[in-house]
């Protein structure tokens, strides 16, 4: 057996990523930049030659892993998986992502900046700046 490789992608750009809203588990489609974004992705991802591909079973994720895999040669199957899903925002849901800790419900500023960039001063793995910011 040879040596495997996983290649992570996210799914392309929403409305609410746009705007800068936390969406969560809620079912925003791909707007017209996620679907380009998504067919970019595909002739890099294509190049990786994957035997499988798994997605998230929200519809943003599943959309654009089959633009992923209608890129490869292979005949290669979506597999959603609702382990892959967006953490849930709760009552954060929706609101804008602000600076201001005030700003959302409960003084929760926090949890929306949070994940690991959050915690290390907006920088993410390997010093790179969160998209969160």
């Amino acid at each position: 057996m040879g040596a495997s490789r996983v290649v992570l992608l996210r799914h392309g750009q929403t409305d609410y990523n746009r705007a800068g809203r936390l969406q969560g588990q809620v079912d925003i489609p791909l707007n017209e930049a996620g679907l380009e974004q998504a067919r970019a992705a595909a002739s890099v991802v294509a190049g990786f030659s994957p035997a499988l591909v798994v997605s998230s079973d929200l519809g943003r994720a599943i959309e654009t892993a089959r633009i992923v895999a209608d890129a490869l040669v292979d005949d290669v199957s979506v597999v959603p998986d609702p382990r892959l899903r967006e953490r849930a925002f709760g009552e954060l849901r929706g609101h804008v992502r602000r600076r201001d800790p005030g700003a959302l419900p409960h003084g929760l500023g926090g949890a929306a900046r949070g994940g690991a960039a959050g915690r290390c001063g907006g920088r993410g793995p390997g010093g790179g700046r969160s998209p969160v910011r």
